[in-house]
């Protein structure tokens, strides 16, 4: 019996004295496979947080890098670009994409990679105003996905030309890359319906409501997207049918989740609530006021997110680091002294109790020794 509890005693104290893990804590989970990193991950951007995912992405790059796992050291660097770009840190995004482009390893970047990069660089720079950045990028991209024949993806590089020549008024060079791009896809797919959008785009800006209208209506069938709606909204407003106004740019409010919206989507939602304030002035509603608390939410939370990503980049480029390293180091010493004291505690506890048996014990086998003492007497 007393081996029996000297054993389970020892089990129980094992048991308690091992450390507690944190299941939720970004440290736990930066040891986990990467392919369960990546579930944790893809929970945190569904829920819109993207710091969080951003941290995860930065250490599975880290530990990827360490342990000569490139490609997947690659394609965390790029989803940590993609982030920073959707916060509106373009130039953050841009820096992560060319690291991954001019890394020493670059040989084992395949060509698909490269193609995503060039058409990503392409994308934050004409979103950033940098056209000539972009063609030069965007170009890129186009002949690789030309080369690799990837259909889709050379439609958006289409696209993204043809954007560009649509800034600079060009407008008859923009619609044969919308067309061309048309030609490559399913009729019935998300890029026609953009590449539709962006024709009658091109209309609008030529005054050509009639065309515009009947191509933005064809988008709209395909696929709905919030810069066709506003693009409607647009059309009636230069008609002076404010109610059908409204209705397009009330469209593109419902369409779009702030919290995971891309960037194009929080420009259009930006743009739509724009308009209604406008509509409502000049209607003098009191709708005016709540469109207003919309709005002003809205850019507090498009400052919030960009500061957030300025403070990322600053961590993860290594200026908060050796703060951070410290800080962790400290928690875990911490930790750790607490996991002993309980050790101590609960191993005096059951050491305690252990002797008080055997001490009962002793003094029933006393017992027994001085009652047959006695008889024998």
């Amino acid at each position: 019996m007393i081996r029996t509890l000297f054993l389970t005693s020892f089990i129980l104290i094992l048991i308690i004295s091992a450390p507690a893990q944190n299941f939720d804590s970004l440290s736990y989970i930066s040891k986990l496979p990467y392919s369960e990193q990546e579930i944790f991950i893809r929970k945190y951007l569904q829920s819109g947080d993207r710091i969080n995912a951003s941290l995860l992405y930065f250490n599975l790059s880290e530990a990827a890098e360490d342990n000569g796992d490139f490609q997947i050291s690659f394609q965390a660097q790029k989803r940590i670009g993609n982030l920073m770009h959707s916060m509106y840190n373009f130039n953050e995004a841009v820096d992560y994409y060319y690291k991954v482009l001019h890394h020493p390893e670059q040989r084992l970047i395949n060509d698909t990679l490269k193609a995503h990069l060039n058409y990503n660089i392409g994308l934050a720079a004409r979103q950033s105003e940098e056209d000539s950045l972009s063609l030069v990028y965007t170009t890129r991209s186009k002949v690789l996905y030309e080369k690799l024949g990837l259909q889709n993806h050379l439609a958006d590089a289409l696209i993204g030309l043809g954007i560009l020549d649509w800034k600079k008024e060009n407008y008859t060079s923009a619609r044969s890359y919308y067309n061309r791009a048309l030609s490559l896809v399913d009729a019935n797919s998300r890029i026609a319906a953009k590449a539709y959008n962006n024709l009658g785009n091109a209309y609008l800006k030529e005054l050509n409501y009639e065309k515009a209208r009947e191509l933005l209506t064809k988008a709209l069938s395909i696929h709905p997207i919030s810069e066709t709606y506003n693009n409607l909204g647009e059309i009636y407003l230069q008609f002076d049918q404010l109610d059908s106004a409204k209705f397009f740019f009330k469209k593109t409010l419902e369409l779009i989740d702030i919290t995971t919206a891309s960037v194009e989507g929080l420009s259009e939602y930006d743009r739509s609530l724009n308009e209604l304030i406008n509509i409502f002035k000049i209607q003098k509603s009191s709708d005016y006021f709540y469109y207003n608390e919309i709005w002003r939410k809205f850019m507090t939370h498009r400052v919030e997110q960009l500061e957030l990503s300025h403070k990322l980049s600053e961590y993860m480029t290594g200026r908060t680091a050796i703060a951070e390293i410290a800080r962790i180091k400290e928690e875990k010493k911490r930790l750790r002294a607490e996991h002993q004291l309980s050790f101590w505690i609960v191993s005096a506890i059951i050491v305690a109790f252990l002797s008080a048996l055997l001490y009962l014990q002793f003094l029933r086998r006393r017992k027994k020794d001085l009652e047959r003492f006695i008889a024998n007497y």
